[in-house]
């Protein structure tokens, strides 16, 4: 199975509003591998290791978020898979 790494900085009001945590559990329900932290200026990194169609999915969550957060945009880049996760965490 084919596997790529993409890192997502999630803007809007993401902070304090259960945002990582939800990631978290879009995460688990896709398979997908990596962590989502809280960056100082306000934003929510999320680096995600999966299969292409799993990535997309779970970008789709990110997207709505949970109900108490307004995502406003989300960066998309390319990431090197270098297999160090074994599981998704919350920083």
């Amino acid at each position: 199975m084919y596997l790529i790494c993409k890192k997502f900085i999630i803007y809007g009001f993401v902070q304090g509003v259960g945002y990582r945590y939800f990631a978290y559990k879009s995460a688990e329900k896709y398979g997908i591998l990596g962590y989502a932290k809280n960056l100082l200026d306000g934003t929510v990194e999320i680096v995600a290791e999966g299969t292409k169609e799993n990535i997309e999915k779970f970008k789709l969550e990110l997207v709505n978020g949970p109900s108490r957060s307004r995502v406003e945009r989300i960066t998309e880049e390319e990431c090197t898979l270098d297999k160090e996760y074994d599981s998704f965490n919350v920083f």
